[in-house]
């Protein structure tokens, strides 16, 4: 085939055209984003029971859904939620060995099987949660009404959804439209009447129904009542009551009637003005990208035609980042490029170089042809694979380009040494291939929440190398005996003289003496290296190197979200965001001089009340503050820092649960700090719960510690009183009544246009706003008569949960915090909580099972799943070299190595003042892979030198003099491809330089180690007799 492709005058073109093609036809279909998808898939059944307590909810409707669950296979784990009048239960999937469907219809099956729901619950609804999140939103603000403001973005929304790049669109910032009708207390007194009266006397006067039909000879025609009322006036003229001699008390008598939404709460600012928000999500299926420039296309189409004053303002975009992050890498890898072929062009000639650096499209293009079969995106992690694969590359078109060159100097023709230069070496190719793809291959199967982002840069790094191995054998040689066609070889001018006499000066006196007098003192080399290697991985206990899971994530907005005790009133909600605000201004203050041209930190701020993504609730008592910053690209100062400075300019805020100050999302690693404990008592769980806060805030940088266990809103507690039958009264009659009063009574639903109303009929908030109210309140009897509640029905006051959590079947309170990185290792703190507090606590309560979650599992996950590759991977290279050297010692001289670049690894981020994290150590055990290959080849030049005659010393130390160029090349290019991103100054970059650091500092400590440090074991093996006899040519 090498021949055949050489030879043929278009098959090596006509195979890169093809690769090309497909790699350009690849690429736009390629969805970008930040990072590949790692929330595992889930299946949630959700079950309404209304008026119930989380109680009540976990014991009715939780504990029966959990029972029927439990041996589900192909689930990780299993959560919980009770809170009031609702209960669901979420599944986690096993990614790596489940199907969602066949999970949906396990869950189906085994749900259907319960028959115990109390009767007035609602039937279960089971669905795939949904992997979309947010994008991009439209704030719109601007001189009008709120329902006004609710229609206009309503059409907005429905033009938006119509876009083809765009599939889901919200609206927030309202409730649900009503037409309210609030009766006086007073009213229904002197008339006698309730509220279900009336609430039925609104349902029989508003009707829309057929009735039937008439038949005629030639047709049918349909009949239908049609009185419903659609205004707030429709319903003033209902009658309510028949008066005496023909007079008629209608319902505009006795009650105020008005178009409103539902909660006062449920509302947004932005920038200080009522707002609109138009939230478009993205599912995993869809480019970010492209969907926030198609919104960005369409505020801009629709800004000229709206009314007077209207403003539409793109915020909250997250596919920005995403793009500034990629530009930034590929930047980097092009800049890598030019580095990679200005370094081959100082080894090879012009041509030579050329054709060798044109492999890398090549290679690239099937690569993104692979990522785009394989449902792969492009990403930072997938961009990161591609930029390492540049130099690496370039080692077996390196191999092959010198020994073609070395071919044709022996006067041989450009085609024959084409052939014989590529045919000679495939071996030993196929052979590094192999030894790569033994490490990288297992680290694709990787586990955990982090293993799901880790893995595709294995992936995308077999898939070039692969791809490049097809180029180097069926398509570089082709060009190259093209190119050396009736060509010398180029005549070196002084400048590459000079750096050639200078390799060649270094390689026969600095490397060629210091190889001699290592070798002679052989056991004073290798224990200095021993002894360095020991005192590298002492950096660690020694406080040099910290470790942490997953290095921050530059962020362009942060967030603030409140929560306050259930119960308090919406007034009290906005004077805690208005101090958060002015926490921001101040913030902002500070921050602004530092930027360049004194641009702002702060560029916008949404601030929406009734929610927060920490509680699955919503009320009057919940609030959250977006923050929009000036981008991360020209910004001084980093998330951290400035959550830090917001924290402390924001104040004490009294009567508050939390108030945390965070980044919008997590990244892969999850919660620094999250703690499940389990148990069946609350009570014991909240103690520890609180004994851990403790501990935890004793280390500065630990900060919003909160539990998501939390007392539900204060409730007043009715039974009825003994002997109250005798009035004609039940217990049903008697709730029904208090809960029209007290909660309102929806009767009907009207479609008006394209906006549906619920009919709310209530008591107006002055009769229901004290418990001077609830004592006065009076039942109608059955027979009209008025019945004060106090003789009816008896009151104690209680609280309760407002949820209720448990996890795998069992009560759990979960402890969420976090770390600023700035200040302390969140490793550190956590492992110290392992072995100090952990064994305290079981000794005192051992009923209380604890767990860790977020980065500390996802860590330990991911870690053990990382060694476990790293030994199979080892255990490859060890079994492929012994067949390729027949022996069982050689293998282990090669694979020296290996433990030689995390010297570089571990020195390589304490020069840089980085942290060892999880990248780091994907970098190292890729690079494990790499690194033997320059010991393979140093072994076999030492063994061909022992066959000529020589002995072990001196074939070892001339080995390395050999082998030093072809080794420092394919150091240099790896090296000079990663270079740029290592000195990249940018916040973005931060996140991927351990990974370039590893590959590159091993890669420096390798070179150097491996030509030294392999032949003084090699002669030590020697000497101890390790090492078998090799026939003599």
């Amino acid at each position: 085939m090498i021949r055949f492709f050489t030879e043929h005058p278009t098959a090596a073109n006509l195979l890169m055209i093809v690769f090309l093609i497909l790699g350009v036809y690849s690429l736009p279909d390629l969805k970008r984003e930040t990072f590949p998808p790692f929330i595992p898939s889930k299946v949630q059944v959700r079950v309404i029971y209304p008026g119930a307590t989380a109680e009540e909810v976990e014991e009715a409707i939780v504990q029966r859904l959990e029972d029927a669950l439990i041996g589900i296979e192909n689930v990780e784990r299993s959560l919980a939620k009770a809170t009031e009048g609702l209960g669901y239960v979420v599944l986690e999937m096993d990614e790596d060995s489940g199907d969602i469907k066949e999970l949906l219809d396990d869950v189906r099956t085994e749900v259907a099987a319960i028959t115990n729901f109390p009767e007035d619950a609602r039937d279960p609804v089971i669905t795939e949660m949904s992997k979309s999140s947010r994008i991009v939103s439209i704030a719109v603000t601007g001189p009008m009404s709120t329902t006004d403001l609710k229609d206009y973005s309503e059409g907005l929304r429905r033009k938006l959804q119509r876009l083809p790049d765009v599939s889901i669109v919200k609206i927030s910032g309202f409730s649900d439209r009503q037409i309210r009708i609030q009766l006086s207390s007073e009213m229904l007194l002197k008339f006698g009447l309730s509220i279900n009266d009336v609430a039925n006397k609104i349902t029989k006067q508003s009707i829309n129904r057929p009735i039937g039909s008439i038949e005629t000879l030639d047709k049918e025609i349909l009949l239908r009542f049609n009185d419903q009322r659609r205004l707030p006036g429709d319903y003033e003229d209902i009658i309510v009551l028949g008066g005496r001699k023909g007079a008629e008390i209608r319902l505009g008598d006795i009650a105020t009637i008005e178009e409103r939404f539902e909660k006062d709460e449920i509302k947004t600012l932005f920038n200080n003005e009522r707002a609109s928000i138009i939230e478009v999500e993205r599912t995993d299926a869809e480019d970010g990208v492209e969907v926030v420039n198609a919104v960005k296309k369409f505020v801009k189409e629709q800004q000229p035609k709206a009314p007077p004053g209207v403003k539409l303002t793109i915020t909250g975009d997250l596919a920005s980042i995403i793009q500034d992050r990629l530009d930034l890498l590929i930047k980097n890898g092009w800049q890598g490029l030019l580095l990679v072929f200005f370094s081959l062009w100082v080894f090879f000639s012009f041509r030579l170089s050329f054709w060798v650096t044109m492999g890398l499209p090549v290679s690239f293009a099937g690569a993104v042809f692979v990522m785009h079969q394989f449902g792969y995106s492009l990403n930072m992690m997938t961009t990161m694979a591609l930029i390492i694969t540049l130099g690496l590359l370039m080692d077996d078109a390196i191999v092959i380009a010198e020994n073609i060159a070395a071919h044709l100097q022996r006067g041989k023709t450009a085609l024959k040494a084409a052939i014989n230069g590529v045919m000679e070496v495939q071996t030993g190719i196929i052979s590094s291939f192999l030894t790569t793809a033994c490490v990288f291959v297992p680290l694709m199967f990787i586990e955990g929440r982090m293993g799901r982002v880790l893995k595709v840069i294995p992936f995308v790094l077999i898939a070039v190398l692969a791809v490049s191995l097809v180029e180097a054998f069926f398509i570089l040689p082709s060009h190259l005996s093209h190119a050396m066609k009736n060509h010398k070889l180029d005549n070196p001018g002084k400048l590459k003289s000079a750096l050639n006499n200078g390799i060649e000066w270094f390689r026969d006196v600095v490397l060629g003496k210091t190889v001699d007098a290592a070798v002679r003192y052989r056991y004073l080399t290798v224990g200095i290296i021993i002894a360095v290697f020991v005192i590298s991985l002492g950096t660690f206990s020694a406080g040099w190197l910290k470790f942490i899971s997953f290095p921050e994530v530059e962020d362009d907005s942060i967030q603030a979200r409140i929560y306050l005790p259930p119960g308090t009133p919406l007034s009290h909600t906005e004077k805690v965001v208005k101090q958060v605000l002015v926490g921001l201004s101040k913030t902002d203050e500070y921050y602004t001089p530092m930027q360049k041209g004194q641009k702002k930190l702060v560029e916008q701020i949404q601030v929406s009340f009734a929610t927060n993504s920490d509680v699955s609730e919503n009320g009057a008592n919940l609030a959250t503050v977006y923050v929009d910053l000036l981008s991360s690209e020209y910004r001084k100062g980093n998330v951290d820092d400035i959550l830090t400075r917001l924290r402390m300019d924001t104040g004490k805020v009294t009567d508050v649960i939390s108030l945390k100050f965070a980044k919008p999302s997590m990244g892969p690693a999850g919660n620094a700090i999250e703690i499940e404990l389990r148990g069946d008592q609350f009570k014991k769980l909240e103690l520890v719960s609180a004994e851990i806060e403790d501990y935890l805030y004793q280390f500065d940088g630990v900060y919003d510690l909160y539990s998501d266990l939390r007392l539900g809103k204060q409730e007043i507690q009715m039974k009825l009183k003994k002997g109250a039958s005798v009035l004609g009264m039940d217990a049903s009659a008697i709730a029904s009544q208090l809960s029209t009063a007290f909660q309102g009574l929806t009767t009907m639903e009207v479609q008006v246009g394209r906006n549906s109303y619920e009919i709310d009929v209530r008591l107006e908030p002055k009769s229901k706003n004290s418990l001077s109210d609830l004592d006065q309140f009076k039942i109608v009897g059955s027979k009209g008569e008025k019945i004060p509640l106090e003789n009816i029905v008896s009151l104690k006051n209680n609280r309760g949960y407002s949820t209720i959590n448990h996890v795998d079947g069992k009560r759990t309170i979960t402890l969420y915090g976090s770390i600023n990185a700035q200040v302390a290792n969140g490793n550190e703190i956590m492992n110290r909580f392992k072995k100090e507090f952990i064994p305290n606590l079981k000794a005192r309560h051992p009923d209380v099972e604890v767990f860790l979650g977020g980065a500390s599992k996802n860590t330990s996950q991911t870690g053990a799943s990382m060694a476990r590759s790293l030994v199979i991977g080892l255990l490859g290279i060890f079994i492929l070299l012994s067949f390729q050297f027949r022996s069982y010692t050689e293998p282990i001289v090669v694979m020296l190595a290996i433990p030689f670049s995390l010297i570089g690894v571990i020195w390589g981020h304490i020069a840089l003042g980085l942290p060892m994290s999880m990248l780091s150590m994907l970098g190292y055990i890729s690079l494990a892979g790499i690194v033997v290959n320059d010991s393979i080849l140093l072994v076999e030049f030492i063994k061909n030198g022992r066959s000529s005659g020589k002995t072990i010393v001196e074939a070892s130390c001339n080995a390395s003099r050999m082998r030093f160029r072809a080794i420092l090349l394919t150091s240099v290019t790896t090296i000079l491809g990663l270079l740029p991103l290592l000195s990249e100054t940018s916040l973005q970059a931060q996140l991927l330089v351990p990974i370039a650091a590893s590959i590159a500092f091993g890669m420096l400590a390798s070179t150097i180690l491996v030509l030294i440090g392999i032949p003084s074991f090699y002669s030590i093996l020697g000497d101890i007799g390790l090492i078998k006899e090799v026939a003599k040519k």
